[in-house]
Parts: structure tokens; sequence; C-alpha cells
């Protein structure tokens, strides 16, 4: 029996410690751990995701996480929103000519 699929396996080694997402052979984000540091606590690891664009001028931030899981889970999921067809976004199955039609007007990004 295999083991179900989670967005920790998308995950591959990355430098200085980051690790880099894909979606077969495309990019999706780089995670990477970061040390934050607040008055009067003791610093503590936490996990700074960005989009996997290949020019760092164009990249997003996705978010801090206190766990590596937790930054896969939320990445995985904001990729899989902004490139899914719109009729699996929001669960409603569409005409097929609206489907069609409202795809067509996209920006390319889906």
């Amino acid at each position: 029996m295999s083991m179900p699929w989670h967005p920790m396996h998308s995950l591959r080694p990355g430098p200085n410690q980051e690790r880099h997402m894909w979606d077969g052979p495309i990019r999706v984000a780089i995670i990477r751990p970061v040390r934050i540091t607040r008055l009067g606590k003791p610093a503590t690891t936490s996990w700074r995701s960005v989009t996997g664009d290949h020019d760092p001028r164009e990249r997003e931030l996705v978010g801090y996480f206190e766990t590596l899981e937790d930054a896969a889970v939320v990445t995985w999921r904001n990729w899989s929103q902004r490139h899914l067809p719109i009729e699996e976004r929001f669960g409603v199955q569409l005409p097929r000519s609206a489907a069609r039609f409202s795809l067509s007007l996209g920006d390319g990004r889906c």
C-alpha cells in the first residue's frame, strides 16, 4: 500500500538549507529557514516561502511559517489555487462554453 501524496513530497534540497518546491518541471516556490529575533525573547527559526520565479524581482512572498510542513502545505495550496482551471478552483461546474470563455480571458497564468 502506498502512502498518500503530501506537499512535503514536492520539496527538494536547494543551496543554503533552502527547499525548492516542484510541480513536475516547474519550480513552484523557494522555502528557506530564517532566524527571527524578538525583543527580550530567544531567536527562533521560521520558514519563509516565496514564489519560484526565475527572476528574483518577480518573486512574491507567500508567507512566514513556524514549521516546514506548514510552509509546504500553504505554499502548495496557494500554487494550486492560482493554477487550477477556474471551475476546479471554486468547485462549480460551468457550462463548457463559459469555461472556455473564462480561460481565454485569463492572464496566461492559469
